[in-house]
């Protein structure tokens, strides 16, 4: 891969792209391997001979996205606790714990930086 960097600007100005135009352009060079996409973006900066990418970690409050999934999933199955629910009392009440287990999903030992698995299973 191969981009042009715009070095009075300090940015990129053309690329990433795999053919080189012009010995202007130079070699991208990605060694950052896997990471979290959650957590980290990936970004370009100029190097010596060559453009680097590299890693920032996202400033974002997974806190307050996590409590906005967590009330969604609460408001989901409101229905499940009227009085008139069409469920059986055993599922009703297997309903109640999974509500339960998401309003205690905030102790849980990975809060907030939660994966699919962490989340509790619904009924």
């Amino acid at each position: 891969m191969f981009a042009k960097w715009d070095i009075e600007n300090d940015c990129l100005s053309a690329g990433p792209q795999s053919l080189k135009v012009d010995d202007s352009w130079l070699p991208v060079v990605d060694s950052v391997g896997t990471f979290n996409k959650k957590t980290h973006s990936k970004h370009l900066r100029l190097g010596d001979g060559q453009i680097d990418y590299y890693l920032i970690e996202r400033a974002f409050d997974w806190a307050a996205q996590n409590r906005g999934i967590r009330n969604n999933k609460l408001s989901d199955t409101d229905w499940t606790q009227v009085e008139d629910s069409p469920l059986s009392a055993s599922k009703k009440q297997d309903y109640k714990d999974y509500r339960q287990a998401l309003r205690d999903i905030t102790n849980h030992e990975n809060w907030p930086n939660l994966t699919d698995e962490d989340w509790p299973i619904l009924p």
